[in-house]
């Protein structure tokens, strides 16, 4: 399965608001991204991000780190966790879990964290469909 054309899909469902995104395994292993290479090469944030559908209590209270850079938990459910970055562009970042991975998107500095909780959606939602 090419992976890369997911991540070119899930880009097209809000392009001008997208920083970075990708589809990881909730093992922490790298399905395919663009512009992620931090947490993609440092698994173990992809890790801790999916222990906070588990237990989110320290990360409400402390923030976390996702790509190199510190995040404050504004809301998580089920299976989809909304943040903003710590720093000064203030960039959404919304993660969705499926069965088997986690759908991400980072958003620019200023873009519409609905919307980039929308697309990330639209793709979580077609993976989920096929067991993934």
């Amino acid at each position: 399965m090419a992976w890369q054309a997911y991540v070119d899909s899930l880009k097209g469902y809000y392009p001008e608001g997208v920083a970075a995104c990708g589809i990881f395994g909730t093992n922490g292993s790298t399905w395919a991204h663009e512009g992620l290479q931090h947490v993609s090469t440092n698994y173990t944030e992809l890790i801790s991000a999916c222990s906070l559908y588990d237990d989110a209590s320290a990360a409400f209270a402390n923030g976390f780190d996702f790509n190199g850079e510190k995040f404050v938990l504004i809301k998580i459910d089920e299976d989809v966790l909304n943040a903003k970055s710590k720093g000064e562009q203030k960039q959404p970042l919304t993660i969705q879990k499926c069965n088997t991975c986690m759908v991400i998107m980072l958003g620019k500095s200023g873009a519409n964290g609905g919307s980039i909780s929308i697309a990330v959606s639209k793709m979580a939602n077609h993976l989920k469909e096929h067991n993934y």
